[in-house]
């Protein structure tokens, strides 16, 4: 009888904690708002994150929204870089260049403050989106 209890009992721990996980993954899908429903897919989502608030004004290069997502920089000039590619990779390497252009242009070295990245829904050429936010003091 000890035996069959000690080999149930982790198998009946493992499934329970297993539907714990997959219960949390669906329900963070669920919470989406209809904004949120033009990405696929985000930075973390696979470990459960929602898509941060900041994001989609990054990418449509709105300062005072991210500001307002992101109280923290309020007091600091803030620059957003973005980039598209058909991968991660190439979104990525489109807004270093435009990150690392534009600081080579204005003379002054800005400090990262985050980045993130986001793959748009649908027939797009260049799904992937990456967004480079950066802020000088």
């Amino acid at each position: 009888m000890k035996r069959i209890v000690f080999f149930f009992l982790p198998l009946v721990l493992i499934l329970f904690f297993a539907g714990c996980a997959s219960n949390q993954l669906s329900n963070t899908e669920n919470k989406q708002t209809e904004e949120k429903l033009r990405f696929e897919d985000w930075k973390y989502k696979g470990f459960g994150y929602e898509l941060p608030d900041w994001v989609e004004p990054a990418i449509e290069e709105k300062k005072s929204k991210v500001i307002k997502y992101q109280p923290e920089l309020a007091d600091s000039t803030v620059e957003i870089f973005s980039g598209r590619g058909i991968n991660i990779d190439q979104a990525d390497a489109a807004a270093k260049e435009a990150a690392s252009n534009a600081m080579a242009e204005s003379g002054q070295i800005y400090e990262l403050y985050d980045n993130y990245w986001v793959k748009e829904w649908g027939e797009v050429e260049s799904p992937y989106i990456s967004v480079y936010i950066y802020y000088l003091k």
